[in-house]
């Protein structure tokens, strides 16, 4: 079973101390297994769970943390001068990013083009964020792999990655993804 992200919240110290006392209560009667990771620079904190209780816990959550959900900025992030046709992702939204991604390829997916590395394949991969702090990758098999951090995803596969990881495409190539 993999830890996933149930939650994240940013805020003060006492909020933060709130918040997390109010996850404990939910959890607890629910049998909900989960740990806590504080960031304390950014002020923030994670709720995760593990994958077979994911729903239960954000059903569980639900109220208790913002409902408002956030935008997902692209940013290009390597000594590559790539050009991005767009630079924002929408909550609820898949996107397809590749030097002429095709959009049909995920049925419902906006295409993302990235120009300026021909080692990026026309569909490299794909990006789905809920807005509320899940975000996965997929690479699409067509590339020569897309890197998250250190780890290679697996082609054809959803892999759900943090905020901020650095992701790279082609042979140069890095983008990170920044909640906004």
């Amino acid at each position: 079973m993999q830890l996933m992200i149930a939650a994240q919240f940013q805020g003060t110290l006492p909020e933060i101390q709130q918040k997390m006392a109010k996850v404990a209560e939910i959890f607890y009667p629910k049998d909900i297994y989960y740990q806590l990771e504080a960031i304390p620079k950014m002020m923030r904190f994670k709720v995760l769970v593990y994958s077979d209780d994911l729903t239960k816990a954000k059903d569980a959550l639900f109220g208790i943390f913002p409902n408002e959900p956030r935008k997902l900025q692209v940013q290009v992030d390597s000594q590559v001068p790539l050009k991005l046709s767009k630079n924002v992702i929408k909550p609820g939204q898949t996107a397809l990013f590749g030097r002429l991604p095709f959009a049909l390829k995920i049925p419902g997916s906006e295409a993302f083009q990235l120009d300026g590395d021909n080692t990026i394949a026309l569909n490299e991969f794909a990006v789905e964020w809920d807005g509320f702090g899940t975000l996965r990758i997929r690479d699409l098999g067509e590339g020569i792999g897309v890197v998250v951090g250190e780890v290679m995803a697996p082609a054809n596969e959803w892999l759900q990655i943090e905020t901020g990881a650095k992701v790279r495409i082609g042979r140069q190539a890095v983008l990170r993804f920044v909640e906004i």
